[in-house]
């Protein structure tokens, strides 16, 4: 029964080779709409040509979209939301990130969602968040091999994904 369920698992989010810039701009445009309603921008920026990753499109692009309206509601009022993309791990993953403006989210916060022990508590510096969203964000990351992390500023926060870069030549 766990072979079988491990095979359904894998196949219930196939992974396939994935423009990380494709997902941006459908993140970018599906999201747009709102920040304009809310006075806020996004910033896309790339820090190099990204090559093809490995992941699920459809997780992939609800992973940043989580990422990005955490930091619609986080951000300052006058600030910028920034996403990028960046080679890490001696080029063998992709980074995109969602660099926010808003409060600093508690280091023990960030090492106590990504427990496997954690109850569902309200983030203090971020009241209306309990860090659902960013435990299924893990879950997403984890079907596809890639992982989710985050980095505290004095201003704000990064939250990322690191996914496998694909190993097929791109033909595009």
């Amino acid at each position: 029964d766990l072979t079988k369920y491990k095979q359904l698992q894998t196949t219930l989010f196939a992974t396939s080779p994935v423009h990380a810039r494709e997902v941006w701009r459908d993140v970018a445009t599906e999201i747009s709409p709102l920040y304009a309603a809310m006075g806020k921008s996004l910033a896309l920026r790339s820090s190099v040509r990204a090559p093809l990753v490995v992941a699920n499109y459809d997780l992939l692009r609800r992973i940043l979209l989580n990422f990005v309206d955490n930091a619609l509601h986080y951000s300052d009022a006058d600030g910028v939301v920034e996403l990028y993309t960046k080679l890490v791990d001696r080029k063998q993953y992709v980074r995109l990130a969602v660099r926010d403006r808003g409060p600093a989210l508690p280091q023990g916060v960030w090492r106590a969602i990504y427990s496997d022990a954690i109850s569902m508590q309200p983030v203090h510096a971020r009241p209306s968040s309990s860090g659902l969203g960013l435990r299924i964000a893990c879950e997403f990351a984890r079907s596809m091999n890639a992982s989710v992390g985050a980095t505290r500023h004095r201003d704000g926060a990064t939250f990322y994904v690191d996914v496998p870069v694909s190993k097929q030549l791109s033909l595009l």
